[in-house]
This record gives C-alpha cells, structure tokens and sequence, in this order.
C-alpha cells in the first residue's frame, strides 16, 4: 500500500513539474487595479501551480496550448484555454472566470488556444471597426495581397512555361514537315508504260500483202 501511494506522489510530482506555466498578462495599458488583481487571483486560486507574468499583453499562439492564459485589461478579463489542456486546466480556467466576476471584471466567454488568431491579446476587448486601434484587417489584407501577388507570380510562370512548350511543338512540327517534304521531293517517280503505237496504215498494208500473197 505504501509504494502506491509513494508511486502515486511521484507521479503527480512528475506532472507538476513537467506541467508548462499558466501565463498572467496585462499591458502597457492595463490599470493598476488590473495589476493588483492579478496579484490576488495567483495568492488565492493558483496555489501551487506554475505560473509566469507578461506585462507587455503579447503571448505567441503557438504556446497557448496545454496551459491557462488569463489576460485583464482596463476592467475586462478573457480566459484562454489550450485546445488540448486536461480537465484539470479546464476547471481552474473556471475558477478563475468564477473569481473576476465576483470581483465585478467584465468576462468574455473562454477561448480555446486554437480560436486566437493575433500575438496582441489586447485585441480581444478592441471594437474591430477601430481600425486605428487594431490594425488587424490591415495586417490580413498584407497577408491576402501577398497571397495573391504569389499565386499571380505562379500562373505567369505556368504561362511562360506553357508557351515556351508550345512553341518548341510548333518548331518540331514545322520541322517534321519539312523533313517529310524533302523525302517526298527526293523519291523518283516512277516512269509509265507506253505501249507502242503502231500506225493502222501500216497493218493494213500487211494484211492486203498478205491476201494478194495467198490467194
């Protein structure tokens, strides 16, 4: 019984120390309330789970999998959970959301890793027609012009390479009937068969010999 219970410790000690930290991020922007408040929600709900502080609001999507990510800005809080994080991260993400409401923060609904698309999580509480303040439809619309400005480069390639495919087609039919035209100039013609003529004056002549002959 002792060494399940010893194998069971390790194995949780082995969890939480391969776990990945859960990111607490304000921004430049963020209130001093927002900074406290980040104080309170690691004292009192995180416990003795790892932890790391962002202060600049920007957290690479690529590592939001597998952990919780709290974000609180000017009042507001979002919670981003990792499309493949256990039930565990799923019920502290809770606990955290539960925690900011009763400290009257305004709460999005809980995002899934894979549902943020921008590095700034700032622009999960910025009105997207504010362009000035996001500035992300300016940085998809780079993204699609380049998209195409590619694909545009690709067809006129595929072009190029098509023509330059049919010309050589053209030269090696031209080529095959000029070849086939000197062959056909240089077989002889074969000459046709005249039988001779022979002049009727002439056979009559011989047949009326040849009566005058017998008779």
């Amino acid at each position: 019984m002792k060494k399940i219970l010893f194998f069971l410790v390790f194995l949780i000690c082995i969890g939480n120390v391969l776990a990945l930290p859960h990111y607490f991020v304000v921004d430049s922007d963020s209130t001093s309330a927002d900074i406290a408040m980040r104080e309170e929600i690691i004292d009192d709900v995180i416990g003795n789970e790892k932890y790391e502080k962002i202060n600049d609001g920007k957290v690479d999507i690529d590592v939001l999998d597998n952990r919780v990510t709290a974000i609180l800005y000017q009042g507001n809080a979002a919670l981003i959970v990792g499309v493949n994080s256990p039930v565990e991260q799923v019920i502290l993400a809770g606990e955290i959301g539960a925690y900011l409401n009763s400290e009257n923060y305004d709460v999005l609904p809980a995002l899934l890793s894979n549902e943020v698309k921008f590095d700034d999580l700032t622009l999960l509480f910025k009105d997207c027609s504010d362009c000035e303040a996001c500035g992300t439809c300016e940085v998809e619309a780079e993204s699609v012009e380049k998209s195409v400005s590619e694909e545009k480069v690709v067809d006129s390639d595929v072009a190029a390479a098509l023509e330059v495919k049919n010309v050589q087609t053209d030269k090696s039919v031209e080529s095959s009937s000029e070849k086939d035209k000197v062959k056909a100039d240089e077989t002889p013609v074969p000459e046709l068969y005249e039988e001779p003529k022979i002049e009727m004056n002439i056979i009559q002549k011989i047949i009326e010999w040849l009566k005058k002959l017998f008779s």
